[in-house]
């Protein structure tokens, strides 16, 4: 209407309650936004005051925001009305999130086998090669020299070592926890049968493990905003594969004549993402309107690599008449996820725990050697068992306080001085020296 009188106003704005005013979401990794310009953050501001119900219709009414402070052309009521809003949005209401991941792991092996050994010192054996004449050979290494490993498990030793190892191992298994390969030997028997020496070595493990992983990180975020916890590694892998190339070669000579050859060149791994490998969790608190209580809204995810998968089968190269089977897959990775998403309301300072995440994996490994391991009582020296256990569960501990500007809890007051107005630890410095003030609780209603 005409005769109105009309004033101007300045609102120091802080960061905090513009977001609090605005809702407007912070640039992070996840959400792939950019910072705001002001005067987008000066759009958000004026539509909140006009749903709050101060119009900014009329003639000369303005409304301005330089990233600092508010510049407002109003009538004294809606000034009066900006001011009150502005004053009960102003109080920065902050939370302290301290989150402990504490991973228990334990692991339990059991192993029983036996090994066995012949040595002939220097009896003979005979047989024919493959031309039919008589051969006179050492020890049963040599008779079957053509077909022994000379290392590793299981191997068959050729001379001058006349000993026969008959490994009864089992193999190993993933995990870092080997099965019966550092078993150690409780029981060595050696004897002598008619020239021949039988050694038999009893290998027995039981074992129990335990492993406790603990990370405490700690952080403060505004009330009402969500922050993000991450304990992991980044593992990059490639999401595509170049086109599989091939080329055709020609080799000619004068005696031979001519030959020719493919070669395949497998796809090349293109465009790489990382994935994070480890314990995410995104927390959100909300200061309660009584003070006391903070609700929390919780999202904690574990991710485990475990391991690559391949698509696709094989490329085939042919050269002088020579065939090779080319790898030619594409790997991708494996990952499990365990996930939990909750809401708690709980007393400030207090702790909410969450568990449940476990994972067990048992694995057993039978070996035995044919014919003489399935004979019935006696066979079970000629067998080698072992079994592994783990065990692994992760506890997730957290707990809120509510914080004031100056770092020090809300709930804790010191005599003479408003809550939040002092940083955690209560010294004040004075002419006469170093004056320590003890804090005291709050009454509570």
């Amino acid at each position: 209407p005409i005769g109105v009188r009309l004033d101007t106003a300045f609102y120091p704005l802080s960061r905090a309650t513009l977001i609090r005013l605005t809702g407007i979401v912070e640039p992070n990794r996840n959400n792939n936004k950019t910072n705001p310009t002001i005067q987008e953050e000066e759009k958000a501001l004026q539509s909140f005051f006009e749903r709050a119900g101060v119009d900014f219709e009329g003639p000369g009414r303005n409304f301005a925001f330089d990233g600092t402070q508010l510049i407002v052309t109003q009538t004294s009521r809606n000034l009066e009305r900006m001011r009150n809003i502005l004053r009960r949005y102003e109080e920065t209401l902050q939370v302290e999130i301290e989150a402990k991941f504490m991973e228990v792991q334990q692991g339990v092996l059991e192993e029983l086998g036996f090994e066995w050994r012949f040595a002939n010192g220097q009896k003979y054996l005979q047989t024919q090669n493959a031309s039919g004449t008589e051969t006179v050979l050492r020890n049963l290494a040599q008779s079957f020299a053509t077909r022994s490993m000379t290392s590793g498990p299981g191997a068959i030793i050729i001379p001058p070592n006349p000993a026969i190892p008959i490994a009864n191992r089992p193999p190993s298994i993933p995990n870092n926890i080997n099965l019966g390969l550092h078993a150690p030997a409780i029981a060595n028997i050696l004897g002598i049968i008619d020239g021949w020496q039988l050694q038999v070595m009893i290998d027995a493990l039981e074992q129990q493990t335990g492993t406790d992983l603990m990370s405490a990180p700690k952080l403060t975020v505004l009330s009402g905003k969500t922050a993000e916890i991450v304990v992991a590694q980044e593992l990059p892998y490639p999401q595509s594969y170049g086109k599989i190339e091939s080329s055709v070669g020609m080799t000619s000579t004068l005696v031979a004549g001519g030959s020719a050859g493919v070669t395949i060149t497998a796809g090349t791994p293109q465009n790489f993402t990382t994935r994070l490998v480890g314990v995410q969790m995104e927390v959100t608190p909300t200061v309660e309107q009584d003070g006391q209580s903070i609700s929390l809204r919780l999202e904690p995810q574990v991710t485990e690599f475990e391991g690559f998968v391949e698509y696709g089968g094989q490329s085939i190269a042919i050269s002088s008449g020579t065939t090779v089977n080319v790898p030619s897959g594409f790997f991708q990775p494996i990952f499990s996820v365990r996930k939990i998403r909750t809401e708690v309301t709980i007393y400030d300072g207090a702790t909410v725990v969450m568990g449940g995440l476990t994972r067990e994996e048992i694995k057993t490994v039978n070996d035995k050697v044919p014919v003489l391991g399935d004979i019935p009582l006696f066979g079970r020296l000629f067998q080698s068992k072992g079994e592994s256990t783990q065990k692994r569960n992760l506890l997730i501990f957290v707990t809120a306080n509510s914080i004031g500007p100056g770092g020090s809890p809300a709930k804790q007051i010191l005599n003479g001085l408003k809550p939040g107005a002092v940083f955690q630890n209560p010294m004040i410095v004075t002419p006469g020296g170093d004056v320590s003030r003890q804090p005291t609780l709050s009454p509570t209603s």
